[in-house]
């Protein structure tokens, strides 16, 4: 599972932590996660503000902040195409049977 990390630091109530995950999909996107990192590197501080960012780009993107009780850390899943996909082309009716 491709992971993007920054250096860890406390949030503070009501930020986001610095260390954030980025949990791209599809995962073999090289470009789009390189692109959503780069983003967050400039200055996107919530998801929603990432997610507008990306959507230049790549218009159906979603953004989820995972939100675990007690987690210390920060993960945000980001969608390319707004839901979870394989990422693995899909097979014509018929083949692989």
């Amino acid at each position: 599972m491709p992971l993007v990390r920054l250096a860890p630091s406390p949030p503070r109530p009501g930020e986001w932590r610095l260390d954030i995950e980025l949990v791209t999909n599809p995962r073999a996107d090289e470009e789009f996660r390189t692109h959503a990192r780069g983003l967050l590197d400039q200055g996107a501080q919530t998801p929603e503000a990432l997610a507008s960012a990306l959507q230049e780009r790549y218009p159906g993107v979603v953004v989820r902040a995972r939100d675990i009780e007690g987690e210390r850390r920060t993960v945000w899943y980001v969608y390319r195409e707004g839901r979870w996909v394989s990422g693995q082309p899909e097979k014509a009716d018929g083949e692989g049977r």
